[in-house]
């Protein structure tokens, strides 16, 4: 009896340590934000346990990780690409075990992105997107216009994460984001008859004239919009024209330095003017939907209840979807691609990866996963991968869609080059107080002209199909 007892306890502590699953911690280098604190970290971590993944996650912050001196360096004046970029070469000699690396800041520049392929420092990803089941998954997560517009070189190295823009400033993905919008009763009272166009310099007399009636109420004005998204210009790096010097003139289909657009100019030297004469109000709660004067993609439904100064002024070339990589010196591409699964396919592990929020009625718009299997969060209802896809249909490709500037002969100029378009010109200054004659100065102390001329001449290339 003893002896068949004896056997039955093996036999169920065999079976229990068969059951145990073995746990894959994987480590998750990212650079800017402080979105994963020890509360969201450890409740990620019970979630894995509690559903038997066998997975934990170790986050990383790169900006803790790479010397850098907080008290006498400003992080948004300052470029990190290299440092970033010559870390992860050292990590590549040391062998540290960097799982999966979040390319959210190096994203937002191309040249940064290009750089780390040219390196040799990223995996292909399309292999895994084309044969496993997990890499299947995380690509029919998302439309397939993102993954084709972060090609580099015609080849997949990420895995879409960070919803920037769609639900940063919009509560939907056909909502408005007015260039200019005159209120309706302003419109009405002053006979509004100029022809309609993207250049804000032709309404100047027009808004002036409303602004001598009452300066308290004059329009809304999104200056945000002509710094970053202006009309036929498209970035040539990144998704903003914030983010370096160098645009793409769809007209032309020349790439130009900010500076020489004269139409963008001439729309930034109208907006200085009239705010600093008082004929200019910015309501950032401003809700009315009946403002007539717009530019932005339109929904084909509401064509009708607006007019519109330029439909689909956009024109994409990188779509601002950048995520995950997995470094090309890890030991757990497969483990990593199949988490990446169970992250892109579990609502639940999605919505904590996409947390609610940072302050009560902020909506969050960095994180990972499958935004549109989110449950009981603040996405937005309609945030959906058939919207996304409309959305961007919608949208004039650039004459670079598709093409990859190189920039490997003069990365660390490109280095100086963000770090003084940043310093004198970035969404962070106030834009009615840019100097853009101390900009071109500054800018032209650098070879700036002579690396346009090269973008420029790459793209030329490109459109003669050479």
């Amino acid at each position: 009896m003893k002896r068949i007892c004896l056997i039955i306890m093996c036999l169920v502590l065999l079976s229990t340590g068969c059951s145990e699953q073995k746990t894959t911690t994987l480590n998750i280098y990212y650079m800017i934000g402080g979105y994963f604190r020890k509360e969201e970290t450890a409740e990620i971590n019970a979630y894995l346990k509690k559903i038997n993944s066998g997975y934990q996650i170790n986050f990383v912050n790169m900006i803790n990780t790479i010397p850098y001196d907080n008290e006498t360096e400003n992080i948004v004046y300052t470029s990190m690409s290299q440092r970033i970029l010559e870390y992860l070469k050292e990590a590549r000699e040391q062998h540290l075990e960097i799982d999966i690396l979040n390319a959210n800041q190096l994203g937002s520049m191309d040249f940064s992105r290009t750089y780390l392929v040219d390196e040799g420092l990223l995996t292909e990803l399309d292999p895994y997107f084309k044969n496993t089941e997990s890499g299947k998954i995380v690509y029919n997560a998302y439309p397939e216009i993102i993954f084709d517009s972060q090609k580099i070189d015609g080849k997949s190295y990420f895995v879409p994460g960070s919803l920037f823009d769609l639900v940063e400033t919009k509560s939907s993905c056909f909502d408005k984001v007015a260039y200019m919008a005159i209120k309706k009763d302003y419109l009405d009272q002053a006979q509004f008859d100029q022809p309609l166009g993207y250049n804000l310099s032709q309404y100047n007399n027009f808004l002036r004239k409303i602004g001598m009636q009452d300066e308290t109420q004059l329009l809304f004005y999104n200056s945000f919009r002509i710094m970053n998204n202006f009309p036929g210009l498209t970035p040539v790096c990144g998704s903003s024209l914030r983010v370096s010097p160098f645009v793409i003139d769809e007209k032309t289909q020349t790439v130009k330095i900010l500076y020489e657009c004269e139409d963008w100019l001439d729309s930034l030297n109208t907006f200085q003017g009239i705010f600093q004469d008082d004929y200019y109000v910015y309501d950032s709660d401003y809700i009315d939907m009946n403002a007539v004067v717009w530019y932005d993609y339109v929904n084909d439904e509401e064509e009708n209840d607006r007019i519109y100064i330029a439909e689909n002024y956009n024109y994409i070339n990188v779509i601002p979807y950048w995520g995950l990589a997995i470094p090309s010196w890890c030991d757990k591409k497969d483990e990593v691609m199949d988490f990446f699964g169970l992250l892109y396919s579990d609502p639940e592990l999605s919505r904590l990866f996409f947390p609610d929020a940072l302050n009560p009625g902020e909506k969050m718009f960095f994180g990972y996963g499958n935004p549109y299997i989110v449950e009981g969060s603040t996405l937005p209802k309609d945030l959906t991968k058939e919207n996304h896809q409309k959305f961007y249909e919608s949208l004039n490709k650039s004459c670079a869609y598709g093409f990859t500037f190189d920039f490997s002969e003069y990365f660390d100029e490109m280095q100086d080059l963000v770090v003084k378009h940043n310093e004198y010109y970035t969404f962070y200054n106030d834009t009615s107080f840019i100097d853009m004659e101390k900009y071109k100065e500054v800018m032209k102390d650098t070879r700036i002209e002579e690396i346009r001329d090269d973008l420029n001449a790459q793209l030329q290339r490109y459109l003669k199909g050479d």
